[in-house]
């Protein structure tokens, strides 16, 4: 299906990939949490300084309450392992050092990863796994010991990330969220002009599917982390921090209902000239989302395709539009 258009943006570059992650920001964190992480270990006297400084790494967040939940799943995922085979280990003297120490490994692990599938996140059964293993295979006098070691190398890698997470978040967590927010306006700018450039032929199916399901995911992982930074108390401006990012989460929310809202429209089996209509609308809206103007201008092209559409599917997902446009447009900051 093709069809001249005479906007010239619809001729724009294939869509664009983006990246919440700000790599120096996340970069600086890290590096300072993991430092942290292997003093607070050699104050203490810790005999495992690696393990402290590797799970300070996994436990930098975005926001302050993020690297909590991290630090809790991190604490509870590596008491389950390492006390499951602390229990093997005592239970059959030796078996460290025996022939037999698959065998042990075995019924171990299965136990440690099954409680932390069944009560904490998928990714929690990797660090239950390590830390079974860690019991099995560090060169401490006895499981206890190791269990012990084990626990202290995470209390310290969770306590400097929690801390590193608290500074960063207490000096910049508005910024975050707004960066953030930028970026989930430009990917779903991109995957509408994309949709808008396949409504008319400029822009393969296929890529549009692959720009909107990518803003999608987009959208998933920042709404996850708005969740997040909502939640902020340890610090002083944490209620500034939460209303910027309900405000971002809002947002976040009506632009996944939006993409959702359009993606019928690529299947409807309306004449070019709709579809012309639909794909200006579209591309009018992404740059009022990209450039922070009015959505005046957009809203009333949507309204005219939809007075002058016939087709049933394309005429349903146009009031199904307009609605998502009027409730973006009353969200506070909306357009900038």
């Amino acid at each position: 299906m093709t069809s001249t258009v005479s906007i010239d943006v619809l001729d724009a570059p294939p869509p664009r990939r983006f990246r919440l992650l700000d790599v120096q920001r996340m970069a600086v964190k890290a590096a300072l949490a993991s430092a942290f992480a292997v003093f607070l270990a050699g104050v203490v006297h810790n005999g495992d300084p690696l393990s402290a400084g590797f799970v300070s790494l996994v436990c930098v967040a975005p926001s302050a309450f993020g690297g909590l939940k991290r630090g809790f799943e991190q604490l509870a995922s590596s008491f389950i392992g390492a006390a499951v085979a602390t229990v093997v280990v005592s239970l059959v003297p030796g078996v460290r050092e025996s022939s037999m120490l698959p065998l042990a490994i075995a019924p171990a692990m299965l136990v440690a990863l099954v409680l932390c599938l069944q009560f904490l996140s998928d990714s929690a059964y990797f660090t239950a796994g390590f830390s079974a293993l860690y019991v099995f295979l560090m060169p401490f006098p006895s499981g206890a010991e190791s269990l012990r070691q084990r626990m202290v190398a995470v209390t310290c890698g969770v306590v400097a990330a929690s801390l590193t997470n608290t500074l960063a978040a207490s000096l910049l967590a508005p910024t975050i969220v707004r960066r953030r927010r930028t970026i989930v306006r430009e990917a779903a700018a991109e995957a509408l002009r994309a949709r808008a450039q396949a409504l008319v032929g400029k822009l393969s199916p296929d890529a549009a599917f692959d720009a909107h399901h990518h803003a999608l995911a987009v959208l998933g992982e920042a709404s996850f982390d708005f969740g997040d930074s909502a939640r902020e108390a340890l610090f002083p401006g944490a209620a500034r921090s939460r209303r910027e990012a309900l405000e971002a989460l809002r947002e976040a929310r009506l632009f996944d209902e939006l993409l959702h809202v359009v993606a019928p429209l690529a299947f409807a089996d309306a004449p070019s000239s709709s579809l012309t209509r639909w794909a200006v609308a579209l591309d009018t809206l992404a740059d009022a989302l990209r450039y922070g103007a009015t959505l005046t201008k957009a809203r009333a092209l949507a309204t005219d395709a939809l007075a002058a559409e016939q087709n049933l599917v394309a005429a349903a997902q146009g009031r199904l539009l307009l609605t998502r446009i009027e409730a973006y447009e009353a969200l506070p900051h909306a357009a900038g």
